[in-house]
């Protein structure tokens, strides 16, 4: 029988290969399989975080799934609770309880995912079922803060304070054994936005000289007592807090500050002020744009609604239009009574119904109102 063209070439490859025996071929061994294991999940778990920062959620879910996917390892159940704050962060309710029903599937401890349990009960207000849990969970240690912060947060929705300050003392409790001064400092910022924010300003005050007195007031608890007090309209407290308070390089309590200034009246201090704060800022730092915001409102407040047209023009294609920043943003250059055509109207007058509803700050809710009635008269 003749040789086809593809025996000839079984030959020739035959009679060139290198006689290589099965016992020459090296086979991994488990040690560098281990390591190589260890290699990946270390890489993933990095990526992950550096996705969650940087906000690209869509990334970070999928790193996170790959993270799952390496059952090997003790800590790959990492991958579920990272999994479960991506879902959460694009407001996916399904994937959340997907992976939280994946890892209770594949044998993962409940109390390792206890925070993301409550945080979901939570999040769907299954509030019978959010009880019940924390009622079984509270008492264990290795309950996460972020589990007792839930509580708070949802005894405060209620109204329900007593049990919120149960929940809270009992958070402060189980820090007392570690050294965790970010997560002290993460429970006293939920208990003032959740409870004291509802309370007198006697209460308010009080708690806060605590945490000076304890030195327990940290930038992020300064940003919720002074955002507190922006929502009470108390302009000359937050003024004097600010300056007595000040942290390096802290952003939001500068914005903050600088917004007080101009409800106060104080336009050109504060127009002033958040020219030099801007200039301290890189290009794609979002303070920069909230600073320029500011900006703006100054001038316009000043008679200057030319200039700040202008400055608002720039601004509005730089920002998210899911952020509550755009929204004041659009305000603002309304407010300067700018020439729109058509399309445009129908764009702002879009943007400023449909997100109304995620304009929880009072101040902003009244400033869309006039926004929307200005835009009628363009």
């Amino acid at each position: 029988m003749a040789k086809t063209r593809h025996d000839r070439r079984r030959e020739r490859y035959n009679r060139e290969r290198p006689d290589v025996k099965k016992s020459d071929i090296k086979k991994p061994n488990a040690k560098t399989l281990e390591v190589k294991k260890n290699e990946t999940f270390y890489n993933l778990l990095v990526e992950t975080h550096r996705e969650l920062k940087a906000r690209n959620w869509t990334k970070a879910l999928r790193s996170a799934v790959k993270i799952i996917g390496l059952e090997g390892r003790a800590d790959y159940q990492a991958g579920y609770k990272l999994a479960y704050s991506a879902c959460k962060k694009l407001d996916d309710i399904k994937g959340m309880e997907r992976y939280l029903k994946m890892a209770l599937k594949a044998g993962v401890e409940v109390i390792y995912i206890a925070e993301e349990l409550l945080d979901y009960f939570y999040t769907v207000q299954s509030y019978s079922e959010l009880e019940e849990f924390y009622n079984k969970t509270k008492l264990d240690p290795k309950l996460s803060f972020k589990g007792h912060i839930t509580m708070i947060n949802y005894y405060g929705d209620i109204g329900n304070f007593d049990s919120a300050k149960e929940v809270y003392i009992r958070a402060m409790q189980q820090q007392q054994t570690t050294d965790n001064f970010n997560a002290r400092s993460d429970i006293n910022a939920s208990y003032i936005s959740s409870v004291l924010e509802k309370k007198s300003e006697q209460e308010l005050q009080n708690f806060i000289q605590h945490l000076k007195l304890t030195g327990q007031l940290t930038e992020k608890v300064l940003v919720i007592y002074l955002g507190t007090l922006y929502a009470r309209q108390n302009w000359t407290l937050l003024i004097e807090e600010y300056k007595k308070n000040r942290f390096q390089r802290a952003s939001e309590t500068t914005l903050l500050y600088l917004n007080a200034l101009r409800k106060s009246r104080r336009y050109n201090q504060a127009l002033r002020e958040a020219e030099e704060f801007t200039k301290t800022l890189h290009n794609g730092d979002p303070a920069k744009n909230w600073a320029l915001s500011i900006q703006g409102f100054c001038l316009t407040n000043l008679g200057r609604a030319a200039e700040a047209q202008v400055l608002f023009k720039k601004l509005i294609p730089n920002l998210d239009q899911i952020d509550t920043r755009y929204l004041w943003t659009i305000c603002g250059y309304i407010f300067t009574r700018p020439k729109l055509n058509p399309a445009e109207k129908q764009q702002f007058k879009q943007a400023l119904t449909q997100q109304t509803i995620k304009a929880r700050n009072t101040s902003l809710r009244k400033d869309i109102t006039d926004a929307l009635s200005i835009l009628e008269t363009l």
